[in-house]
């Protein structure tokens, strides 16, 4: 008897670099990175992603920002 198993994954860290890429392609150069307080592994490596890039261009500023949560309160008052 053979099991079929199909799933899908994504390259959270690749995301987030293609992400900042495209920002700074359009002369973006200061980026606010709101995260939540309590990580989990997909937010951390696309926020990985778009560190990697972002402090290695000339001129680019990063702030990062924590939230205690991802509701729409929680961003707003972050």
């Amino acid at each position: 008897h053979q099991r079929r198993i199909c799933y899908v994954r994504s390259d959270d860290k690749e995301g987030g670099r293609i992400l900042a890429e495209h920002l700074h392609g359009r002369n973006i150069r200061r980026l606010l990175l709101l995260l939540p307080r309590v990580e989990w592994t997909t937010m951390r490596e696309r926020a990985n992603g778009v560190r990697e890039f972002w402090l290695g261009q000339p001129g680019a500023e990063l702030e990062v920002v924590r939230a205690d949560g991802i509701s729409v309160a929680a961003v707003d008052q972050a």
